[in-house]
């Protein structure tokens, strides 16, 4: 409908508007609630504090996952957009969680791997995040560029790290496996 049309346009107050009038008439359909999410996520001012910003679209996103359709899985854009604004709230735990039930409805899906390593990042799980951008380069080698990018930020996080603790002796650490990207 309308709202989605003003969404792709990133014409969000519009887009909420008309979202919010198709709720009134279908406050059953997950697609709405979903999209009405996505949508507060979108205009939320990127100056506020992340919690604030980001809480009213995480309630939709919540009440779009509450409509259950017997036979079928949760809506796997509001699960995939819920990890996404827990991510970005700093609540990697959570994010983690429903990425983890997401990832057994959509196993191929290569924006869910890159999510996935990115929160393992955040969590300071190296290992668990190379493993994951390798799985969403291998699944869409397009993602390349985003998986290099989140690799670089993992190589000077590592770094900073590193140049902390310099007096400190070297201990065995387990090395990860790093898959060159075949760009």
């Amino acid at each position: 409908g309308l709202g989605y049309v003003y969404y792709r346009q990133e014409k969000y107050e519009l887009a909420e508007y008309h979202f919010t009038r198709a709720l009134q008439i279908n406050e059953r359909s997950s697609v709405l609630w979903c999209y009405r999410g996505l949508v507060k996520a979108a205009k939320a001012p990127r100056d506020a504090i992340p919690h604030a910003r980001y809480a009213d679209a995480l309630e939709d996103l919540e009440s779009a996952l509450k409509i259950k359709i017997a036979g079928q899985p949760p809506n796997a854009l509001a699960q995939y957009k819920k990890a996404s604004v827990l991510e970005r709230m700093g609540r990697y735990d959570e994010s983690l969680s429903v990425l983890t039930s997401l990832k057994t409805t959509a196993p191929k899906e290569p924006s869910v791997q890159l999510l996935l390593g990115k929160v393992y990042r955040k969590l300071g799980q190296q290992c668990e995040a190379m493993h994951h951008y390798n799985m969403a380069v291998f699944l869409d080698p397009n993602k390349a560029d985003q998986v290099k990018a989140q690799q670089e930020k993992m190589s000077r996080a590592r770094g900073h790290a590193q140049s902390s603790v310099r007096h400190r002796p070297r201990t065995a650490r387990r090395r990860c496996a790093v898959l060159p990207l075949a760009i």
